[in-house]
């Protein structure tokens, strides 16, 4: 008995191998992904969450806090920071990102550093990489984060003192983590550029 199986247009064939082929760089490029622990905490990790007895966690909920409008409201939101709950938001505005920068450090928290930092897009060889340095910045000791502006010469022997407005209307293109090695003297700085992605505010570079 012979067997007709039907035919596929040319077209639909077509579209069909071109969606295939879109998805393949996807899964080449998705090294980095966020976990859930059984905690609470998060994860970034290059392995399956599965493996670690974490949740695959896709999606961002909403910042916990859209700004910090005084002193008082900064020292509420470090202490979150620190305890863990600050951990399950994005950063909707700088100086939210200031201070979840500043947190991870102040800590020595690589994940939590990771979890400012945006990895859409990229290799596992080049997340190696950046893993790698957010790591070296997580462990020195934080003298402060400073906006850089677009057209300021990042030279170290060149520093700016006057302190950022956020009602002046311009608009940093990065952050520049100011840090001393762990003698405490010999100064260490990192700049990392931002990027706005999903409503959220990230560090890139």
């Amino acid at each position: 008995m012979n067997c007709r199986y039907p035919r596929l247009p040319l077209a639909s064939l077509l579209a069909r191998v071109l969606l295939v082929a879109a998805a393949c760089p996807m899964i080449a490029t998705a090294a980095v992904v966020r976990c859930q622990l059984p905690d609470g905490s998060t994860l970034y990790t290059d392995r399956r969450c599965s493996d670690l007895g974490a949740t695959l966690q896709l999606t961002f909920p909403d910042s916990d806090a859209d700004s910090d409008a005084n002193t008082g409201a900064r020292t509420s939101t470090r202490a979150r920071a620190r305890t863990g709950l600050y951990r399950r938001g994005c950063a909707r505005n700088l100086p939210d990102l200031m201070l979840r920068i500043s947190s991870a450090i102040d800590n020595h928290d690589t994940n939590l550093l990771a979890g400012v930092y945006h990895w859409a897009g990229m290799s596992g060889r080049r997340s190696k990489t950046v893993m790698d340095r957010l790591d070296r910045v997580a462990r020195h000791p934080l003298v402060g984060v400073v906006p850089v502006m677009a057209g300021v010469t990042e030279d170290p022997s060149v520093g700016d003192d006057s302190p950022f407005d956020p009602h002046s209307g311009e608009t940093p293109v990065a952050l520049r983590i100011e840090q001393t090695l762990d003698n405490g003297v010999t100064p260490s700085n990192t700049v990392f550029g931002l990027r706005r992605h999903f409503g959220c505010l990230w560090i890139q570079g």
